[in-house]
């Protein structure tokens, strides 16, 4: 049996709420996706950088409140920037992947995603009965209704396709 050669030879295909030959939902995901992982690289790469551009800082005006305040009260010691920068990296590049991987419709990244979201929405959830924030709260239910999309509404768009377009 050949697969169909297009979404319009899909049954129960609806091919009018698509954009760019991918429905909105899929797009939608892949965009916040790809925009927050950029972001997460931007961010490691300078938390990275974050000791040394303190030390700049304090070189060029040694009463900096800001600097001085952030030294005392956070010792930031390039070890520690070097760790979270890192780790940040590694989920903005994950975030990435998924991103790409969903535009080009990987069929592992439904597994690989669910793991990777879910474990994202476990420490978010364990994050939230440390402290409750709206920002917490709605990247929590971003990271859920991905999780849903992943898990009911994914399959259907990767199984009644080729893999690539």
């Amino acid at each position: 049996m050949q697969s169909p050669s297009s979404e319009q030879d899909i049954p129960g295909s609806h091919s009018g709420r698509h954009v760019l030959g991918r429905p909105l939902g899929l797009i939608l995901i892949a965009l916040y996706k790809i925009v927050w992982g950029f972001v997460e690289v931007f961010s490691g790469l300078v938390i990275k950088a974050s000791p040394a551009l303190l030390a700049s800082e304090l070189t060029e005006d040694p009463q900096d409140l800001a600097a001085n305040w952030i030294i005392a009260h956070l010792h930031p010691s390039q070890a520690s920037a070097n760790a979270l920068g890192a780790t940040i990296l590694v989920l903005g590049l994950a975030k990435i992947v998924v991103a790409l991987a969903l535009w080009y419709r990987v069929k592992a990244i439904r597994p690989a995603g669910l793991a990777f979201f879910g474990a994202i929405a476990a420490f978010g959830m364990w994050h939230l009965t440390i402290s409750v924030t709206p920002v917490a709260i709605a990247a929590l239910v971003g990271d859920l209704f991905i999780l849903w999309y992943f898990w009911t509404i994914l399959p259907r768009h990767l199984s009644m396709r080729r893999l690539y377009e």
